[in-house]
């Protein structure tokens, strides 16, 4: 959690809403009333009963959330939201975001879906990076972050994303690929019209391809991949 406490303020309503959020707001040990204003804290760990206060105060106007005492948009904070409630609404919550395993390939390593960056056969970030002369695949693991941390900061005050963690399996990433000689990985080619610098392949027909990147070759590699990323951490 990016956070120590977070602070929930609101005021007033004819909704009938409010009874509601004033109500739960009371259960709270730190909850605050003065001048028609209403105030509830809130640590990392007391995420449910936040969201169950959030959840009566959605259509209300005059609210307000501070994280750490500094006031923020409130869809800021709590964007994550519709992808959380998905996720409880699921069979299996943390299936849910690992991606759906029955769709080969869209594993997702990183225990988020928002990454929206999966261990599969056309994954652009699996061609962030560049080859050696011997065809072994260097990954940009920088670049990597970046984009992961891009993809992932709207949603990082969800309680279940961890980004210190999915750092962590970046780190244990391999550093590279050699599809030459490591049976679960295969060479790639270009991916969309991005300009970028591979090797060139015989296909055995005369004609030569573009690799711009490396892919597992099966949903078995995969596994056995990702295994060797948990067994680093």
């Amino acid at each position: 959690m990016p956070y120590r406490i977070i602070t929930i303020e609101f005021k007033y309503s004819i909704s009938p809403q409010f009874r509601f959020a004033l109500e739960e707001a009371k259960k709270q040990i730190s909850f605050q009333a003065k001048d028609g204003r209403y105030s509830v804290t809130y640590k990392p760990r007391d995420y449910e009963a936040l969201h169950r206060l959030i959840t009566y105060l959605t259509t209300l106007r005059n609210k307000s959330v501070y994280v750490d005492g500094q006031i923020f948009p409130w869809q800021e904070i709590f964007h994550y939201l519709n992808c959380y409630r998905l996720r409880e609404k699921s069979y299996d919550k943390k299936q849910y975001c690992m991606g759906d395993s029955r769709q080969f390939p869209a594993f997702n390593p990183w225990r988020c879906i928002q990454a929206m960056m999966p261990l599969s056969k056309y994954a652009e970030w699996l061609h962030y990076g560049k080859f050696d002369l011997d065809g072994t695949f260097i990954f940009n693991k920088d670049q990597i972050k970046h984009y992961l941390l891009a993809n992932t900061h709207a949603f990082r005050f969800c309680p279940i994303l961890n980004q210190d963690t999915m750092l962590k399996i970046l780190e244990a990433f391999p550093e590279t690929a050699n599809p030459r000689i490591d049976p679960d990985w295969q060479f790639s080619g270009s991916i969309g019209s991005r300009l970028a610098v591979g090797i060139s392949l015989s296909t055995g027909q005369g004609k030569e391809s573009q690799c711009t990147g490396v892919a597992p070759t099966s949903y078995g590699a995969i596994k056995r991949i990702y295994q060797k990323i948990l067994d680093k951490l």
